[in-house]
């Protein structure tokens, strides 16, 4: 399944329906673009309005059923948690005193 989702989150529309990873690939694809707009891309960062243009959002809202979400709201939401993702990726920069006494050794 995760080969699945790695080959398939850039295309989640091209995800066979017979694949564990049917229902995943449009979550895992509105995540990575919501990131790259949030400024956590790796390469090409996004803007809000190139983010909600990708197809991910359609196949998100109709796979998992989300009537009361729209693209937008559902954007808005999580840019509403970027504080506490900030914390979170800072946390994950920071060196981790096991690995730096392992080295040691």
């Amino acid at each position: 399944m995760l080969v699945d989702v790695i080959r398939y989150h850039h295309a989640p529309h091209q995800t066979p329906a017979t694949s564990e990873a049917y229902m995943i690939t449009p979550a895992v694809a509105v995540a990575d673009l919501v990131a790259r707009t949030m400024g956590y891309a790796f390469t090409h960062p996004l803007s809000p309005e190139q983010c909600l243009e990708h197809p991910a959002w359609q196949l998100l809202l109709k796979r998992y059923k989300l009537s009361d979400w729209t693209p937008q709201s559902l954007l808005a939401h999580l840019q509403e948690q970027q504080e506490f993702l900030d914390q979170h990726v800072q946390h994950l920069s920071l060196p981790n005193p096991l690995q730096h006494n392992r080295r040691a050794l």
